[in-house]
């Protein structure tokens, strides 16, 4: 097994992936295994003594590379970027330089591994006591990697790696199933050259002839065929102008190679807030996430009665991303093992309107689910920030509990984090969202309030109201315990809403499970009701089976 250590001695990597302009702003992370076996080709001509020949032994070096995929462990990095214009002719031209900024890699233990922005490689391959020696010496004349200011350091690791804080990058199927993979340029591996090299001047042939609309002469067919280099360590050297002029979409000798992250290679945090804020406030209890589709010739966006299913939906997604890993205030679960939070994890609370009316009522009926907004008390570390940020597609729920298309697919932006305050800043003060947040003792259902159990003729709904405002005693009546508590939760007051104002609310339109796959709820009964607190409390307020996932949401009266 063959390990390496790249370093980057400015803390930073500039490099533009194949198929992208440098003003698009894209940046190829990790290094392809393509760029590393280049750079070491582009070392190896030092020692060449035939022109524009690399030496036998360095040619027989990279093929040995070239016939694995290496396995990366990348260090903690953020995106960065200058913007400056470069004189060309009379004129100027803006030039947008991006890059990744990196920071120390850490243990558990908080220990810094190695230096600044070290990149770890693991190549499945044994090399003998020659290949090595060579290896290294070529290993130490690569002075940049990718753009000339990506400096760094090359050197052979004996040891086996401790990864720390980097994230681990390896080939599709060598890992965990994730929904992080990505595309590197791989050279050809030497053995399938001749049958990749036939195959492609065959392909190149049939696309002259069809261009031509007849046979290709000899001297055609010679010509379209000398455009694949005959040679792989031919291919591996040509340069990006040739690959031009012959209009190649892709550098000959090179295949896209599917890569597999264990979790985001880039961190897409804000900066961290000043000292001078509480720690509090350093978590945002609220995040917006807003929703747009481009479906023509149906209902644009899911309707605020499939509030339920579609919020399943969502938590699914996130469940996906995180592939396993934990996220207490997103699902409420480390790994798999759920953990008692008291309701403090992420909600996933409707909205039509984040600006305007309200959000059910007298005013109008149930509209459309423009937006999400997702409260938890606990608050939102960088990690669920990270992901929510990242999230950019979601399914649209479907009516058989799955999801629909992928043409019918909205698109999903995060548009806003912060506390209450935040959301007022930014002029999100409707009626709408100060309904919601309150304060008020008087609270009435949005969406069909589904006892979490079964009623019974001892255990009434305003037993399981209280209960369910009980288990989130530390949100609604935070100082209160023992019997303060007990006291406070029986003066707690419920009562149902008119039929004729549960029929204007359209609360029996309402969809009351995740999915028709999903268990169901414990009762098949809901409610509109109407709870009286002993004293103002703040809100949202969001009760019973299905609570964060937008049903038993309630309002300000």
């Amino acid at each position: 097994m063959l390990r390496l250590e790249v370093q980057f001695l400015a803390g930073r990597f500039h490099a533009t992936p194949w198929d992208f302009h440098v003003n698009e702003g894209s940046i190829e992370w990790p290094p392809s295994p393509a760029r590393l076996v280049r750079a070491l080709l582009a070392a190896s001509f030092r020692d060449a003594t035939v022109p524009n020949e690399p030496p036998a032994a360095a040619e027989a070096l990279l093929e040995r590379l070239s016939s694995a995929l290496p396995t990366y462990w990348a260090p903690p990095a953020r995106t960065a970027h200058l913007r400056h214009y470069m004189p060309v002719g009379q004129k100027t031209t803006k030039v947008v330089d991006s890059f990744l900024r990196f920071a120390d890699s850490t243990n558990e233990d908080g220990r810094v591994l190695g230096g600044r922005g070290s990149l770890l490689i693991e190549w499945p391959v044994s090399l003998d006591d020659g290949e090595l020696s060579l290896l290294k010496r070529l290993a130490a004349r690569v002075g940049y990697l990718g753009r000339a200011e990506s400096w760094c350091d090359w050197r052979i690791v004996d040891s086996e790696f401790e990864p720390g804080s980097r994230v681990r990058v390896a080939p599709a199927g060598d890992s965990a199933p994730t929904t992080r993979t990505l595309r590197l340029l791989s050279p050809v591996a030497p053995g399938k050259w001749a049958q990749w090299r036939d195959s492609t001047r065959d392909q190149s042939v049939a696309f002259q002839a069809s261009q031509r609309d007849g046979a290709l002469t000899k001297s055609q067919e010679k010509k379209a065929r000398g455009q694949v280099p005959e040679r792989w360590i031919d291919a591996l050297c040509m340069q990006t102008d040739v690959v031009h002029k012959h209009g190649w979409s892709e550098p000959p000798g090179l295949e896209w190679a599917v890569y597999e992250a264990d979790a985001p290679l880039i961190d897409t945090r804000s900066r961290l807030p000043s000292r001078g804020l509480r720690a509090r406030e350093r978590r945002p209890e609220f995040a917006v996430l807003t929703l747009a589709s481009t479906a023509q010739n149906r209902e644009v966006l899911p309707r605020l009665t499939r509030c339920a299913p579609q919020g399943g939906v969502l938590h699914r997604a996130l469940a996906a991303r995180l592939a396993g890993r934990q996220s207490v205030v997103l699902l409420g679960a480390r790994a798999k093992e759920p953990i008692p939070t008291n309701h403090r994890h992420a909600h996933l609370l409707p909205l039509d309107d984040i600006r305007g009316q309200k959000l059910a009522g007298a005013v109008r009926a149930p509209g459309q689910i423009r937006h999400f907004l997702l409260w938890a008390d606990l608050g939102f570390d960088n990690d669920a920030l990270a992901e929510l940020r990242s999230l950019k597609r979601l399914d649209r729920e479907s009516s058989d509990g799955g999801s629909s298309v992928a043409e019918e697919a909205l698109f999903v932006t995060m548009t806003l984090q912060g506390g209450a305050a935040e959301l007022r800043r930014f002029g999100l003060d409707g009626k709408q969202l100060r309904n919601l947040l309150g304060p008020s003792r008087d609270f009435e259902s949005v969406t069909p309030y589904v006892p979490a159990r079964h009623l019974k003729p001892r255990y009434a709904l305003v037993d399981d109201v209280r209960r369910e405002i009980g288990h989130r005693a530390s949100i609604l009546a935070p100082g209160l315990e023992g019997a303060a508590l007990e006291e406070w939760l029986g003066a707690i007051q419920v009562e149902e809403l008119d039929r004729e104002v549960a029929l204007r609310k359209r609360l029996r339109e309402f969809s009351t499970r995740r999915s028709e796959r999903s268990p169901r709820p414990p009762t098949g009964r809901f409610f509109g009701i109407r709870i009286r607190f002993p004293a103002e409390i703040r809100g949202p307020v969001a009760l019973g089976y299905g609570s964060h996932w937008g049903l038993g949401l309630f309002e300000a009266v």
